[in-house]
């Protein structure tokens, strides 16, 4: 049995736009007939999902509020857009009342903004922001689409939104961007409230984790490179990501592209780690990411006192085995002491993280012995060994408290390189 949804609209083409990326859901519209003061679009969307949520108890509700926002016209026409040219709502009058205000205007920046707002059956509300930049064409073009379609021009296309058509639409578009934060409420156990907080998440509950509020920090391990040669004292510092590598770090980043506008990146700097980063960052959307390469993350600190005695450790082969004692008694020849050296990543990771969303790309050591150390995995073995892409997080909840959590990304099965 499908789950309902209750929408705060009248609109057919807003009611299949959300069909269409909320497929499975049985979505009934309900017009709560409220007058939308708000100054902003979070205010009237929780305005309407207010009203409705009073009549439909238990349920799942959900509202609205979007518009277009223009650079040169001071974010206008903004939470007026469905009137821009008075009442009643008059889209070929809006359409032409703004290209006549952007006459001469050579700044034709503009966004697309969507802001949904749910109350859940507990009756906790929700809010989540989506956006598309663009820029303002100078006349219409296309057919599809609604509203302001025929003259936004989506950051990298040539095309409007109404040539575009539906599919490509709704992978980019504003309404897009905040349905799939909510197909992430929807579909997600919200792990800071319901029932005790689990010691392995995947993305899905991170993007839950980052709607409610929580800051996140993942030490995420880098994707599928080449098999290191164990009598390479540099631990394979200029091996790549393969192909497959690159797709798997593409699709870890697609999760979370409703949050690339608040994402920060740093990585070791080894060549497998940096690629994976930049492929991350191509996912999620950000077309010149800003990426920290930090010694700090790589293989000769925090967890290695002598980089060369644990390259000679592992150069029989067994990296696996004596990882495990080190786990167990906190010492081994060449590592720094398990907790202390935890304490001072930890420590590192924190004043560096000046986001709500960081995603610092490291090693499987650093994530395994970060997590043993503490306690999030009790008994680490090859088989729940981190996998490429696989995150230590550190959840910040806006109360203060923090936790941890080994975030499985179930992007690959392997533990070693190809």
């Amino acid at each position: 049995m499908s789950m309902k949804l209750y929408v705060a609209t009248h609109n057919a083409h807003k009611l299949r736009e959300i069909g269409e990326i909320l497929p499975g859901y049985d979505i009934v519209a309900d017009d709560p007939d409220v007058e939308e003061t708000a100054p902003d679009f979070a205010g009237n969307a929780l305005i309407k999902v207010r009203a409705i949520a009073a009549r439909h108890p238990g349920e799942w509700s959900m509202a609205d509020d979007s518009g277009l926002e223009v650079r040169a016209l001071g974010g206008a026409p903004g939470v007026r857009s469905a009137r821009y040219a008075g009442e009643p709502s008059n889209t070929p009058a809006n359409n032409a009342l703004l290209l006549k205000n952007l006459e001469g205007v050579q700044d034709r920046t503009a966004r697309f903004t969507c802001t949904v707002a749910l109350v859940d059956p507990e009756g906790r509300e929700h809010v989540v922001t989506g956006h598309c930049p663009g820029r303002i064409a100078h006349a219409p073009s296309g057919t599809a689409g609604f509203g302001y379609d025929p003259l936004f021009i989506p950051d990298g296309y040539d095309d409007s939104f109404a040539d575009l058509g539906e599919d490509a639409k709704n992978k980019i578009s504003h309404r897009g961007r905040a349905l799939a934060q909510v197909k992430a409420l929807l579909t997600c156990t919200l792990p800071h409230v319901s029932g005790a907080p689990r010691a392995e998440l995947t993305l899905e509950d991170v993007c839950a984790l980052l709607h409610a509020g929580n800051r996140v920090l993942l030490m995420t391990r880098h994707a599928e490179r080449p098999h290191i040669d164990h009598e390479d004292p540099s631990f394979g510092q200029e091996l790549p990501i393969t192909e497959d590598g690159q797709a798997m770090s593409r699709a870890f980043g697609a999760a979370f592209r409703p949050f690339a506008d608040i994402v920060q990146f740093a990585s070791s700097p080894l060549r497998r780690t940096m690629m994976t980063t930049e492929c991350i960052a191509e996912g999620m959307g950000v077309a010149h990411p800003d990426i920290a390469p930090c010694d700090a993350l790589g293989n000769g600190t925090f967890y290695f006192a002598d980089p060369h005695a644990v390259w000679e450790e592992f150069r029989d082969g067994s990296f696996f085995r004596k990882c495990f004692v080190y786990f167990e008694k906190g010492t081994f020849r060449g590592f720094a002491e398990l907790h202390a050296a935890t304490d001072a990543l930890e420590e590192w990771c924190l004043a560096h993280f000046t986001a709500p969303f960081a995603v610092f790309t490291t090693h499987d050591l650093y994530i395994a012995a970060f997590l043993a150390a503490r306690n999030v995995i009790s008994r680490f073995t090859e088989a729940n060994w981190p996998r490429f892409l696989d995150s230590a997080a550190i959840i910040l909840a806006p109360d203060g408290t923090r936790r941890y959590a080994l975030v499985r990304a179930g992007l690959s099965d392997r533990v070693t390189g190809v």
